[in-house]
C-alpha cells in the first residue's frame, strides 16, 4: 500500500542484457496473427447508450460497492463487470466508467483526501476509437474517454492505439513494463529529435507489473512539465501522473494498447495520490460481450 506522499510502485526493471532478437515486419505480424483465435469479431454497432443514474446505482448496490458512487456507465445487454472500491482510501467517493464498447472499466476520485470535492465533468464522452480525437497528427494514440477538473487542472482519460517505437519489433510476451511505459508516454508527446524520431517530455518515476486474471497490467508514475491553472498562475509548473497500460488484440490479430492516465498539478499530488493508485488499480479490461467493437474493426475518421 502507499502512503498520501507517493503511491506504491516499484523501483524500474532493469534491462534485460539477454532479450531476444527482435522479430520483424510480416513475419512478426502472422505470428502475432496465428497465436490470435480464429473467431470472428462482432460487426459495427451503435455506441452502447449510457444507462441512467438510477440503474447504475442500482448495480453498485447490487454488488456490494458501498460508497463507490457510480456516476455513468454504458448499457450493455449482460450484467456490467463489477468495479472493486479502491482499498487506497476507504470511504472516498468514486465515480465509475463501464464501457463495453471498447472493454474496459475504471473508477475515479469523486473528491480528495481532505475531502475537497473534484467537479469532475466530461470532457469527451466515451466512444469508439475510430471516433476519438488523436493525441498527436499521426492519430495513432486516441483519446476515447476523457474527464476534466479545469479549476484545479485535474485530467484523467483513456487512450488507445498501435503500439510504437521499439514495442513494434517484439511480441507482446516480450514487452517489458518500462519499454511499455516508454513507448506510450512518446507517442502521446509532439517532440521529436532532428532525425525526427518522437521522443518523451515526461519522467518516468517508476514502473511495476502486476497479473490479474492472465492479464499484464502495467503500472507507471511519471512527472512532466505543466501550463498555468486557474489556482496557480506560475509559469514553472509541473504536473504529476500515475498510468496504467494493458494491451489486447484487434480483429487484424494486431496488439492494441489501453491506457488509463491520472494527472494533477504538483501542489494537489500529496490530496490525490491515494485515489489515483486506488484508479490505477482498478482498471481492468473487461470481457468481450455482444457489444464489444474491437479498435480496428472501423475505419478511422478523418480529422
Amino acid at each position: 500500500m502507499i502512503t498520501s506522499a507517493a503511491p506504491r510502485l516499484a523501483a524500474p526493471p532493469t534491462p534485460r542484457p539477454d532479450a531476444p532478437a527482435p522479430r520483424r515486419g510480416a513475419a512478426a505480424r502472422a505470428t502475432r496473427r496465428a497465436q490470435t483465435p480464429s473467431e470472428d469479431p462482432p460487426g459495427r454497432g451503435d455506441p452502447p447508450a449510457d444507462g441512467s443514474r438510477r440503474d447504475v446505482l442500482g448495480g453498485a448496490l447490487a454488488f456490494g460497492v458501498g460508497r463507490l458512487s457510480l456516476a455513468r456507465q454504458s448499457r450493455a445487454a449482460d450484467p456490467p463487470a463489477r468495479v472493486e472500491e479502491p482499498a487506497q482510501a476507504p470511504g472516498a467517493a468514486y465515480g465509475a466508467v463501464v464501457n463495453a464498447q471498447l472493454g474496459y472499466q475504471f473508477a475515479y476520485p469523486l473528491e480528495t483526501i481532505s475531502r475537497k470535492a473534484l467537479p469532475l465533468v466530461y470532457s469527451r464522452e466515451p466512444v469508439h476509437y475510430s471516433a476519438a480525437v488523436p493525441l498527436s497528427t499521426d492519430a495513432r494514440q486516441r483519446i476515447v474517454c476523457e474527464l476534466v477538473d479545469l479549476i484545479d487542472g485535474v485530467f484523467i482519460s483513456v487512450s488507445v492505439g498501435p503500439p510504437a517505437g521499439e514495442l513494434v519489433d517484439y511480441d507482446p510476451e516480450e514487452w517489458s513494463p518500462e519499454a511499455v511505459a516508454h513507448s506510450v508516454l512518446a507517442d502521446r508527446s509532439t517532440a521529436r529529435k532532428p532525425t525526427g524520431e518522437r521522443i518523451s517530455l515526461s519522467t518516468l518515476q517508476t514502473v511495476s507489473s502486476e497479473v490479474h486474471d492472465g492479464q499484464m497490467y502495467c503500472y507507471y508514475e511519471h512527472i512532466s512539465r505543466g501550463s498555468p491553472t486557474v489556482r496557480n498562475a506560475s509559469r514553472e509548473t509541473f504536473r504529476h501522473s500515475l498510468a496504467v497500460t494493458a494491451w489486447r488484440p484487434g480483429a487484424g490479430g494486431d496488439p492494441y494498447l489501453y491506457t488509463l492516465n491520472l494527472t494533477a498539478p504538483e501542489g494537489l499530488w500529496r490530496d490525490l495520490a491515494p485515489l489515483y493508485q486506488g484508479s490505477v488499480e482498478s482498471f481492468r479490461l473487461t470481457a468481450v460481450t455482444k457489444d464489444y467493437v474491437p479498435p480496428d474493426k472501423i475505419p478511422l475518421l478523418p480529422f
